[in-house]
């Protein structure tokens, strides 16, 4: 099936003449296998042919056009309310797996949606922000993926490796949604690099929780929107964004 895909796209006219070719034949012999040995006429041959093909091209047709239509249908589902604004921001989920920053995104996240509990995909860089924001919150959010001897750290390069951040981030959400239903379970894909939120987001959507991202309103010094810490008691400091909603979609089982 490469093979072929990749000879159409490079000579697709030797392809289309190979394959009407290849189909013709095809057809005759169909046609002549259908048609009864007594009446071998080439004009009743290929009549029977187009007369089976036709039937069969359209049973096998149908089916094949609704799998694609509702597969469309469920990708429009699978990523709902892309690009909306959260209204109600407080209380909005029970739990949270945040990729973790220097800066204030985290903190408005837990004083604004007030998770329950907060897990974080944190390294090197930011393991000493993590620790303070855990240890301010701890009485008001749990969380359990932080220890002192670095074991649930992103190490050197790990923040440039898809897979591990992925493991990393099925193994908090799959903890997270073994207590609270996936339906009140976030990603926060503010911060981080790149890949941790390429990969954060499709561990999202294989668990079927809401990913998001927040958007500051203070400009900063280079006219990025950024939220600034001396507002982060504010609740329209930020804006809450949705990139996929899965709150009505996700089970409590939460995994595909």
């Amino acid at each position: 099936m490469q093979w072929l895909l990749s000879r159409a796209r490079l000579n697709p006219k030797m392809t289309w003449i190979f394959l009407f070719i290849i189909l013709f034949a095809l057809s005759c012999l169909y046609g002549y296998w259908i048609t009864p040995s007594d009446a071998h006429e080439l004009t009743l041959v290929l009549d029977n042919a187009g007369i089976g093909i036709g039937l069969v091209s359209m049973a096998a047709g149908w089916p094949v056009a609704l799998i694609a239509w509702a597969k469309r249908k469920e990708a429009r589902w699978m990523f709902g309310n892309v690009g909306k604004e959260l209204q109600e921001v407080a209380g909005s989920f029970d739990a949270s797996l945040i990729l973790a920053s220097q800066y204030s995104q985290c903190e408005w996240h837990l004083i604004h949606i007030r998770p329950e509990r907060a897990e974080y995909i944190y390294s090197e860089l930011t393991r000493p922000k993590t620790k303070a924001l855990k240890e301010a919150f701890e009485e008001e959010i749990t969380t359990r993926f932080f220890s002192d001897d670095e074991a649930h750290q992103l190490n050197g390069l790990d923040v440039y490796d898809i897979e591990i951040i992925k493991r990393e981030c099925r193994l908090r959400l799959s903890d997270l949604l073994d207590s609270f239903p996936a339906s009140r379970v976030c990603v926060d894909l503010t911060s981080g690099t790149s890949i941790m939120t390429v990969a954060a987001f499709q561990v999202a959507e294989e668990m079927g929780v809401t990913s998001l991202y927040l958007l500051g309103n203070t400009k900063g010094t280079n006219g990025n929107l950024i939220i600034d810490e001396k507002k982060l008691n504010a609740a329209d400091e930020a804006r809450v964004i949705l990139l996929s909603d899965h709150r009505k979609l996700a089970t409590p089982e939460g995994s595909i």
